[in-house]
């Protein structure tokens, strides 16, 4: 099947190895220049409130924003966050979506691709410390037709083999820079059982706010 791949340069970079392609890289969101499926059903929706939203045009995007509601307002971008919400969507290549969420879905389980979510919290010294972990590895080659899962949150974190050093941003405007490695075992969700099978993997990412107008 012929897919157009956008020309971006990757902000972000994951090397694993598990069964599936690596190293697999992420790039910045841009927005789609028609409307999609998503937004069609959503503005049906919701209307006016979602004026100027638009799909990304590839979903292998990396960004950040501050889980505090108060930081959507305009006058607290400026602001320090109060915490630090990263998701990173690595694929084989910027790959166009189409508009229709179908097509979208089966390219997304017809390709390698790997999601990291790294959620972290000011403490009362005023430090970032990681509170949570989620790695996702799909292989759409695998015999078990299971994706790879390591699921983890607050105290479960310290005893992972694993090294996080980054750079926090100023304010809710900045990037957030960071490189990880870890070797983690496979846990399908937060408190499920232990697996025995582990991945080895780093990441490392230079990754801007997550702009306003995306709707994903």
């Amino acid at each position: 099947m012929s897919r157009t791949v956008l020309p971006l340069e990757p902000i972000a970079v994951l090397s694993h190895n598990y069964e599936s392609q690596s190293p697999l890289r992420s790039w910045p969101p841009v927005p789609a220049d028609e409307l999609h499926q998503g937004e069609r059903l959503a503005i049906n929706t919701f209307g006016s409130l979602l004026d100027g939203v638009r799909s990304p045009r590839h979903m292998y995007f990396t960004s950040w924003r501050d889980p505090d509601p108060k930081g959507l307002s305009p006058i607290e971008h400026g602001k320090q966050p109060t915490g630090i919400l990263l998701v990173a969507l690595f694929g084989v290549a910027p790959y166009e979506s189409s508009p229709d969420i179908m097509e979208t879905a089966a390219m997304f389980n017809e390709l390698d691709c790997a999601r990291l979510r790294l959620d972290l919290t000011r403490g009362d010294d005023s430090a970032f410390r990681l509170a949570g972990l989620e790695l996702e590895l799909n292989n759409p080659n695998s015999k078990t037709g299971r994706a790879f899962r390591s699921c983890w949150g607050d105290d479960e974190i310290t005893g992972l083999d694993l090294s996080l050093q980054f750079d926090a941003p100023l304010t809710r405007n900045d990037p957030f820079r960071f490189h990880l490695s870890a070797r983690l075992p496979r846990r399908y969700n937060h408190g499920a059982v232990i697996e025995q099978d582990h991945v080895e993997f780093t990441a490392s990412a230079g990754a801007m706010p997550l702009p306003r107008w995306v709707n994903f």
